[in-house]
């Protein structure tokens, strides 16, 4: 059993790492969001997306160990959070899962946040950008009706034909 407990505990600090990484990452993500620069939003989007698959693959990864361990304590597996563990197990892991426990709660919390403040940020970028194209499109500053716009697309067809 201590070589579970020992491998769950790597696991979740493998998971604290990449949970601090993409808090990081999402406050990048909130600096970035208000410049437009496409390149980079796409690249941090794709470090969110890279962080996401390697935290996915440590859950995956952590769900057998804490059945085994479940079975090992005769303890429904739903019922088996950290806390809960950290009360059944001895020293040193007592200790270890209680702080982990503590850890992960404001890591998620924060990462929670920092989404909340993006999402803030992402929905007020697009209710200025459609405002702006509504706008745009009652102004009509280049004083086109629809059939000039017609008109002037089939003229720039019949001009490639004959070109």
């Amino acid at each position: 059993m201590q070589d579970l407990l020992e491998r769950l505990a790597e696991i979740l600090s493998q998971q604290l790492d990449l949970y601090n990484k993409l808090l990081l990452n999402l406050s990048d993500q909130r600096c970035t969001l208000p410049t437009g620069n496409t390149e980079d939003i796409h690249e941090i989007l794709t470090q969110q997306e890279n962080l996401t698959l390697e935290l996915k693959a440590l859950e995956e990864a952590r769900l057998p160990l804490m059945e085994k361990l479940s079975q090992h304590l005769q303890e429904p597996t739903k019922q088996l959070t950290l806390m809960k563990l950290a009360k059944m197990v001895e020293e040193p892991f007592s200790s270890k899962y209680k702080k982990l426990s503590t850890q992960v709660k404001n890591i998620t919390q924060q990462i929670d946040d920092r989404n909340q403040d993006n999402k803030y940020l992402t929905d007020n970028s697009l209710d200025l950008i459609n405002t702006s194209l509504r706008l745009f499109a009652t102004c009509n500053p280049f004083g086109y009706n629809d059939q000039d716009l017609l008109h002037f697309k089939g003229k720039a067809s019949k001009f490639q034909t004959t070109a």
